[in-house]
C-alpha cells in the first residue's frame, strides 16, 4: 500500500516491488488526502512502524525512526488496519 503522490516519484520502489512480483495498491483518499501510516506486519507477532518512509530520501537525508513490536495483539490491530485501508480506499498498480 503505497501514498499515490510519493509512488510516482523517481526514488520510489515500485518498479522494483512490481519486478519481484508484489501486491501494491495506492491510496485513493478524498480531498488530495495522504497515506500517513508507516506500518510494516510481519507475521502474527511481529510489526515495524515509525516515520521511516521506506525511500531513498528518507535512508539518505532525513531524521528518522523505525521500531520492532513483537506483541501479537499489537500484530493483529495493525494488520486490521492494514487490511481496512487496502481494501477500502486503494486501487491497483
Amino acid at each position: 500500500m503505497l501514498d499515490s503522490s510519493q509512488s510516482v516519484q523517481s526514488w520510489a520502489p515500485v518498479p522494483a516491488l512490481l519486478a519481484a512480483a508484489a501486491q501494491l495498491r495506492k491510496d485513493a483518499l478524498p480531498n488530495q488526502g495522504k497515506l500517513h501510516h508507516k506500518l510494516l506486519v510481519l507475521d502474527e507477532k511481529v510489526v515495524i512502524g515509525g516515520s521511516f518512509n521506506y525511500t531513498a530520501p528518507a535512508n539518505r537525508y532525513n531524521d528518522e525512526n523505525i521500531f520492532i513490536i513483537r506483541n501479537a495483539g499489537v500484530a493483529k490491530f495493525c494488520k486490521q488496519e492494514v487490511e481496512r485501508i487496502y481494501n477500502h480506499k486503494a486501487v491497483n498498480f
